[in-house]
């Protein structure tokens, strides 16, 4: 189903207002419920734990939604953008009347009934009081629910006190005509997801102190490309991946990257490496024991037992089922206090709060996890029992298959000779030695 991307925004921040019929509407309201909590020794301590609940989903909403550090004027008015301190409290306010329920709903596409935390609104809101400097131990003056001034002068005042459709408002405006600022954040994060570089370098922040577009007519476009196409995300993704920009190879013309080394000027196809959930579906894929089902409940595969020594809580039940251990990287567990070590390595998000880019890295850690890793030897091994089933007659029809395979392109005839040369030379699972080393090379990691 092709949701708009409209319908999906509003659904994670008011789903339950605004089709309060609707089981998937409702659900996508637990967007604002996952952000991190502290419980000091197992102690709850409510006042706390509901201004970091509402600390955490103002800010992600404004570098997630709108691309701005709005998290910059919980403690003072924003020292570069015209964002005033009683603005922050003003959007806290908005969520202040809805608080977590945790419930079962289903049956789900998955065709059974789920547990999930959502949002539902509060009998009566409580009074939101600006804090000076941020601090729970100095409360200022009573805030009513309001957007952010600069941005929403016509539609700024909110319904007073009243519980109903404060995230409504904010849905809603958050998608209105007259505020491209959400369209243009999306699409930049999309280019950025695409060409491995965001047209806004600062995709987090559009405001004075974030850098400009490199190219603000073609971002002008793609967000009115989005908007005029009734908010379809698979519209910018087509507009996106035919373009020219996009189809050019990572090599360029002469001397391209020694005058653009920053790819500014889209002279050439960035070079990048695979995202770290990419580099687990496709370690899968390629050996044949990808489980390709959808939906349900997160995965939690085994980890070295070294990488649970360090926590505190070492909740981390396997889940029983080993078929689901393969299944896609978007479905396994997320935990802040441990990240899993394959997405650890690549540079996987932290989980902490709104992402703007991952990190790129090239460190000793990423070799030693394809060279010593087991996830990747048993896939080593998975890949040559499929080469085997799929070309039992000879090592080089092995050969050419697994260099499409991983490499996605035919090998050449020198590259042949040396792989054949080098499984006639040694003894034991030659083949899954030498399927080991194909998944260790740069030829698989990055995209050209």
């Amino acid at each position: 189903k092709n949701k708009p991307m409209d319908r999906f925004l509003q659904e994670q921040l008011a789903g339950d207002e605004l089709w309060p019929d609707s089981d998937d509407a409702r659900i996508a309201t637990g967007f604002c419920t996952v952000g991190p909590y502290a419980y000091e020794g197992g102690i709850g301590r409510p006042k706390v734990i509901e201004y970091q609940r509402l600390t955490d989903i103002a800010d992600t909403t404004g570098s997630a939604l709108l691309g701005l550090t709005v998290g910059c004027a919980r403690c003072h008015d924003h020292k570069y953008d015209p964002i005033s301190q009683h603005d922050y409290f003003a959007m806290q306010a908005i969520f202040a009347a809805s608080e977590f329920k945790d419930e079962k709903i289903g049956p789900s596409r998955a065709k059974e009934t789920l547990a999930a935390r959502v949002l539902q609104n509060r009998k009566e809101a409580p009074k939101t009081l600006l804090l000076r400097r941020g601090e729970l131990e100095s409360p200022g003056e009573e805030v009513a629910p309001a957007l952010i001034r600069l941005l929403s002068e016509k539609v700024r005042d909110l319904p007073g006190r009243e519980v109903k459709d404060r995230r409504a408002a904010l849905a809603r405006w958050l998608t209105a005509p007259e505020n491209p600022l959400t369209a243009r954040v999306l699409a930049n994060r999309v280019w950025q997801w695409h060409c491995g570089k965001a047209l806004v370098r600062t995709p987090n922040d559009f405001g004075v102190q974030g850098e400009p577009p490199t190219h603000p007519e073609l971002l002008d476009y793609l967000a009115a490309e989005l908007v005029s196409h009734g908010w379809d995300l698979k519209h910018l993704h087509r507009l996106i991946l035919n373009s020219n920009t996009f189809r050019m190879s990572s090599r360029g013309a002469d001397k391209s990257a020694e005058r653009d080394p920053d790819h500014r000027l889209l002279s050439r196809f960035p070079r990048r490496r695979l995202e770290a959930e990419a580099v687990w579906d496709y370690l899968h894929a390629i050996a044949g024991t990808l489980n390709r089902k959808q939906y349900g409940p997160a995965v939690v595969p085994p980890v070295d037992p070294e990488a649970l020594k360090s926590l505190l809580n070492t909740n981390w039940k396997v889940t029983p089922d080993k078929t689901e251990w393969t299944r896609r990287g978007v479905y396994i567990a997320v935990r802040r206090s441990l990240q899993f070590p394959l997405f650890d390595a690549f540079n996987g998000a932290k989980g902490l709060e709104s992402c703007a880019g991952r990190e790129n890295t090239v460190v000793a850690s990423q070799a030693l996890a394809l060279l010593n890793g087991e996830a990747v030897r048993s896939q080593a091994k998975a890949l040559a029992e499929r080469l085997r089933r799929e070309c039992p007659k000879d090592d080089a029809e092995r050969v050419r298959r697994g260099w499409l395979l991983v490499f996605s392109r035919p090998a050449t005839e020198i590259e042949v000779e040396r792989t054949l040369a080098f499984l006639r030379g040694r003894d034991g699972d030659a083949l899954a030695l030498w399927c080991q080393a194909m998944l260790n090379a740069n030829e698989f990691l990055y995209i050209d």
